[in-house]
This record gives C-alpha cells, sequence and structure tokens, in this order.
C-alpha cells in the first residue's frame, strides 16, 4: 500500500521494477498521492522481467517537480510548449518479456504532462543478463524465443489530463502481437 504521500522527485515518482523472470510484482494499492516529477509519473518498468498483476491506482494527482536543474525538455525539443517537465504521466512498460495484467487507474489528474499515458509491449534491442539481441541490425529476430510479455485487462477510467507535445498518448506493441485493454 502506498498511500497519502507527497512525492517530489528529480526522477520516476513511483517506479515498480520486475527483475526475476519468476516473479510477479503483485498486489498493490497506491492511491491519494501528490506525484511531482521531472520523468514519469507512475511507472512499470522498464526493468519488468516477471512482470505487474494486480495493480489498483487511484486519487492521484501527477504534476511538475518543484524544480528542474537538468531536464528542461522545452529548451531541448522543439514540440515542447511550456516548461513541462512530466515525460509520461502514466507509463506500463513491459519490454523483458513480462506480463502487465488486472491494472486499474481511476481518478487520476495530470498536469504539465508531455505523453499522459504510454503503454508498450515490446522486446528490448539488446539482451538483459546475457540474453542474445532479440533482432540483429537488419531488424530480423535472431533469437525468436525471447518474445514480448503480455499485457491484458488495464482499465483507464476518469482520468484527466492536458497534454503538451506531439504525442499525445501512445499504446503500442510489437508486430504480431496484441495489447488486450
Amino acid at each position: 500500500m502506498i498511500e497519502d504521500c507527497l512525492i517530489d522527485a528529480d526522477d520516476d515518482g513511483i517506479c515498480l521494477k520486475s527483475h526475476d523472470p519468476e516473479r510477479v510484482v503483485e498486489n498493490i494499492t497506491v492511491r491519494n498521492c501528490t506525484i511531482r516529477t521531472n520523468r514519469n509519473g507512475i511507472k512499470f518498468g522498464t526493468k519488468s522481467e516477471g512482470g505487474f498483476r494486480n495493480i489498483h491506482i487511484s486519487n492521484c494527482i501527477i504534476e511538475k517537480a518543484s524544480c528542474d536543474h537538468i531536464r528542461k525538455w522545452q529548451e531541448k525539443l522543439e514540440f515542447i510548449e511550456l516548461p513541462t517537465t512530466v515525460i509520461s504521466g502514466i507509463a506500463l512498460e513491459s519490454v523483458d518479456g513480462g506480463i502487465i495484467e488486472n491494472v486499474t487507474l481511476s481518478d487520476i489528474q495530470m498536469y504539465d504532462v508531455q505523453t499522459p499515458i504510454f503503454v508498450i509491449m515490446a522486446r528490448r534491442n539488446t539482451g538483459q543478463a546475457g540474453n542474445a539481441a532479440f533482432y540483429n541490425s537488419e531488424g530480423i529476430a535472431v533469437n525468436p524465443e525471447l518474445k514480448p510479455g503480455q499485457v491484458s485487462h488495464i482499465t483507464f477510467r476518469n482520468i484527466y489530463a492536458k497534454s503538451h507535445s506531439k504525442m499525445t498518448s501512445s499504446i503500442t506493441t510489437t508486430e504480431g502481437y496484441y495489447i488486450k485493454i
């Protein structure tokens, strides 16, 4: 349970990681939090070997951090219209073969966000922990047993956000695979 927190971070605000393919990060509730960040407000991954299951996030506010000494995205990227520091409000990233399932995100408000919702199911091009690369430089699968994980049963309810970049939100997967939201 993560509850009634005020988080003000230069990196990701709340970031769940899954380092063991035999263990799933599960049964987590996050509620009534204000998350100020210069990266991602709520993030699953990028490390996502086993994955994430039965996670409920509600009644949270995501906004830019109180100060930004390093990032200054609007100075570096021409399509960022304001001094917006939050990259993604919600980033669900299964890129190491793990699952993301039974996730509910409700009653979330996002301000000063570049991309409010970012969901990806893919496989990183470089191996982790000694695995061979999934694709070679020509885009050909060299280790086809390294497949993307699974993303299913994701619910977004009562989300308020205003995007400040060209990519308002993204739900993306590897060709031939599907995300079941």
